[in-house]
């Protein structure tokens, strides 16, 4: 919440057993993204059960910063929304796919593209805050002219319901919030950070397919959010779960929580951990299997 933006995203995750009544059948995973004041990448999971306006915006209840999402209607009430360019160029590509040299799609593809271009070079010359914002402003102000005119320019061209005409309109519906990223300095023009902190999960789910009830569903987001968050700050996954599962037993502070963070981790303490558990020997004599059990009540 201290960040400047917070990138948005969300899946679909099937819960074979929902409890009564059950607001939506469609649950999801939901990801935010965002950058302490100090530097450090966030990365939080959350379930949600359905993708009502409300749930989505409590998410940002208070905060002031930029939310840079896909294209969902309930967002644009977001004061500081931000919409991705990848998700305004898809309905264009979908055009391409079956015909390649559509001319109409070709042209917006284009100049949605000049947008990219400007980011990596504006980016590369000016290490100065201010003077980039200044920068790519102007040099994006050209082709937010030029796209603008060409949406116009075309529009009457096509049915709204055909595939341009619906590409158009999406542009059209979503425009303040797609040109409104030049604002912030953290902001590029795709969500690319909130989609590539959701992929974990989206391969992930091709193998394991569903979760059996939401309390797992919860749970999977707490583990998602701690090890995306290590991989985030370039923390070893593992020794960062070591770190976690033998102090957080001995947390009672906000403070105590505090030092169990990624960036936090007190490195000689899991190299002892470590020693101790390679220390350990089995004895050569048990011919029967260790098994773990609850403890006796």
């Amino acid at each position: 919440m201290n960040s400047s933006l917070i990138n948005q995203d969300e899946t679909p995750v099937q819960a074979l057993n929902l409890p009564e009544p059950a607001t939506s059948k469609s649950t999801f995973m939901f990801v935010q993204v965002g950058t302490s004041e100090d530097g450090h990448r966030v990365v939080r999971y959350s379930y949600i059960p359905d993708r009502k306006k409300d749930r989505f915006l409590s998410f940002t209840d208070g905060y002031e910063g930029y939310v840079m999402t896909d294209g969902l209607i309930g967002y644009n009430s977001l004061s500081k929304h931000l919409n991705c360019w990848v998700h305004a160029q898809r309905n264009f590509k979908k055009i391409l796919k079956v015909n390649k040299k559509a001319s109409g799609a070709l042209k917006f593809i284009g100049i949605i593209n000049k947008l990219y271009e400007i980011e990596k070079k504006t980016r590369k010359q000016y290490q100065d805050r201010d003077e980039f914002l200044k920068m790519r402003k102007e040099r994006c102000a050209t082709v937010f002219f030029q796209l603008k005119d060409t949406m116009d320019e075309r529009r009457s061209q096509y049915t709204p319901k055909s595939p341009m005409g619906v590409a158009i309109a999406y542009l059209y519906t979503y425009w303040e919030s797609l040109i409104r990223y030049v604002e912030c300095y953290e902001a590029t023009p795709d969500n690319n950070i909130a989609e590539n902190a959701i992929r974990p999960f989206v391969v992930g789910r091709k193998n394991w397919l569903f979760t059996n009830t939401e309390t797992g569903a919860k749970s999977s987001a707490g583990y998602y959010s701690l090890i995306e968050t290590a991989k985030a700050n370039g923390v070893n996954v593992s020794d960062y779960l070591w770190h976690c599962l033998s102090e957080a037993s001995k947390c009672k502070t906000d403070e105590d929580w505090d030092r169990l963070l990624p960036w936090a981790m007190d490195v000689d303490l899991v190299s002892e951990i470590k020693q101790v558990k390679a220390s350990v020997k089995l004895n050569p004599l048990r011919k029967t299997p260790y098994l773990f059990r609850e403890p006796s009540k």
